[in-house]
């Protein structure tokens, strides 16, 4: 495992959800993927964090492990995956599932938001669809990189029930 921790200092502008997510389209349109990172801000300025791990709770641990440390209050996570309309499995295998951009911005008072933009490939390029945000405290906003809160597992089911249907009312 390869932790990369990157203290991008106190004079550092923390984006908005809106640019970081102009910055994430931007970058999977011109390299084709984005790797998972985490933007955290701390009352030192902004630091920068990857872990090249594919183990989800590895990574997960070692990003509580820089929160802690840094002091942190709020950050983004921002990553591909699946997305499917069926909360009753996993994204990564249902039938119908499509590719995602997720950007997540996480804060210690729970006031949670998180972008689901829909993209597909024809060939090379990246062509965006629907988008989807969700916003607010409770269970909106919930992921297993969410480590301010201590269920993070368990919190991810309600989520995706929720998501369902807000995803088919907003179809």
């Amino acid at each position: 495992m390869v932790n990369i921790v990157l203290n991008l200092g106190a004079s550092t502008h923390f984006p908005s959800l809106d640019e970081m997510e102009s910055i994430a389209r931007k970058s999977l349109v011109e390299r084709g993927r984005v790797n998972v990172h985490f933007l955290l801000s701390s009352g030192d300025g902004l630091v920068l964090f990857a872990d090249v791990s594919d183990d989800r709770d590895v990574m997960r641990i070692a990003l509580k492990d820089v929160v802690d440390r840094f002091h942190v209050d709020k950050y983004f996570a921002v990553m591909e995956g699946w997305f499917s309309s069926d909360a009753s499995i996993r994204p990564s295998l249902s039938p119908d599932r499509q590719e995602a951009l997720i950007i997540s911005e996480f804060h210690r008072d729970m006031n949670n938001r998180t972008v689901f933009q829909i993209f597909h490939r024809v060939d090379k390029e990246i062509v965006f669809d629907n988008r989807m945000l969700l916003a607010g405290k409770g269970s909106e906003g919930h992921s297993v990189f969410n480590i301010f809160v201590e269920d993070a597992m368990d919190e991810v089911l309600v989520d995706a029930q929720r998501l369902q249907k807000e995803w088919k009312k907003n179809g």
